[in-house]
């Protein structure tokens, strides 16, 4: 997108609607996607896009249609159809918690759910707070610093480590497995560069789960991934990661 005297207003209500493609990170990198979307409600609340890196897709723009296709798992398959705009390789396909339908997906929701419970929640409030205050507090004074590196990644990390009982001290490795999940392969600043790499990176993950797991103390034993482990082996599969358990 040639940002120079780009007028992104004039450029959604000129440009054909055909020609519109909102999977276009630089729509997101730019901050510049609101008249685009606004004339996708107003005009073609469900649009087809012929061509994109992605190959063709549909849109969904107006409230009430997305969630008709959230709800409507019979009609809008999660597991057929993906929950990506690209869908996945053949051959490295990945099944996971948030790519299937009820039944299979309400009966997997139920073993982590009661870990993001209001009252499971209730009982972290001091410690969420503790840690909040203690980001916020060492933040530079004066000087320019990147939120998103010092604030917003590393308080999601924590309450992710908490929530996983995963190790403290290797808690980053969460931050660098969700970059990987959910990355570009075409970008220059991704952390892999193929369909292949992020497989097998992914597929990393769920393998060092028993290592700090089968031995935790009772008191541990309700984090998710020992509920995702516990179900793993008596059903032979888990709600986070299914490729290890087989």
């Amino acid at each position: 997108m040639d940002t120079h005297d780009y007028d992104p207003r004039e450029d959604a209500y000129s440009k054909p609607l055909d020609k519109f493609d909102v999977s276009d990170p630089k729509l997101y990198q730019d901050d510049v996607w609101y008249p685009y979307f606004e004339r996708l409600r107003r005009e073609a609340p469900v649009h087809w896009c012929r061509e994109s890196v992605y190959g063709p897709y549909w849109s969904v723009s107006k409230y009430k249609d997305i969630m008709q296709v959230e709800v409507n798992h019979q009609t809008y398959s999660s597991e057929l159809g993906g929950i990506a705009v690209e869908d996945q390789p053949k051959g490295l396909e990945r099944e996971s918690f948030i790519r299937m339908d009820p039944p299979k997906h309400d009966e997997q929701r139920k073993v982590v759910s009661p870990i993001v419970a209001p009252a499971n929640l209730a009982e972290m409030e001091a410690t969420i707070r503790e840690r909040t205050i203690r980001v916020l507090e060492g933040l530079p004074k004066n000087e320019p610093f990147d939120w998103v590196e010092r604030v917003s990644i590393e308080l999601t990390t924590m309450m992710l480590a908490t929530l996983f009982d995963y190790p403290w001290e290797e808690r980053r490795q969460l931050t660098y497995w969700s970059d990987v999940a959910i990355c570009n392969v075409r970008a220059p600043e991704s952390p892999v560069h193929s369909e292949q790499e992020k497989f097998d990176e992914l597929k990393k993950w769920p393998s060092v789960w028993p290592s700090f797991t089968t031995h935790a103390p009772s008191s541990r034993r309700n984090s998710i991934c020992c509920r995702c482990l516990h179900m793993a082996r008596r059903h032979r599969t888990c709600p986070c990661a299914n490729s290890w358990a087989t």
